[in-house]
């Protein structure tokens, strides 16, 4: 991508995070980073957003909403491998403990993050629709 959107977003430079919308978990990981973003500049984007679907498509990625992605303003990580990158950007307990995992094998980490992703709406449940960003999240928020 190599272009500005509406919004003002270059992605030459944007980093960007992608989640189930719905998912309980993942709305806990967003509200985190939320809390706990070290810079306060990473764009949050639903998988269900009509901007992920044509963001997405155009780098030819069809992944269903049970992946995580993270955009670095040039390449994309999904599954465990995103988890890891964001986790970069947060400060806290919880990135750290993340990091722990690091050292273990990319098939071992989406092995488990595939498992809980598959049972993710039975461990956590999910909203019956997308999260809206308050007037506080609007910003980091791509629409």
């Amino acid at each position: 991508m190599s272009s500005t959107d509406s919004n003002n977003i270059d992605y030459n430079s944007a980093r960007i995070v992608f989640f189930d919308g719905v998912c309980n978990i993942c709305n806990a990981f967003i509200d985190y980073l939320m809390r706990n973003s070290k810079n306060n500049d990473l764009k949050i984007a639903s998988l269900q957003s009509e901007f992920a679907n044509q963001f997405l498509s155009k780098e030819q990625l069809k992944l269903g909403y049970e992946t995580f992605i993270y955009y670095d303003g040039s390449s994309f990580s999904t599954a465990s491998k995103a988890v890891f990158q964001v986790s970069k950007e947060l400060n806290g307990f919880l990135p750290k403990f993340i990091r722990l995992f690091r050292a273990l094998p990319r098939f071992l980490t989406d092995k488990v993050y595939y498992l809980v992703a598959k049972n993710r709406y039975f461990l956590a449940g999910k909203r019956s629709t997308c999260r809206i960003p308050n007037k506080d999240e609007l910003a980091r928020f791509i629409t």
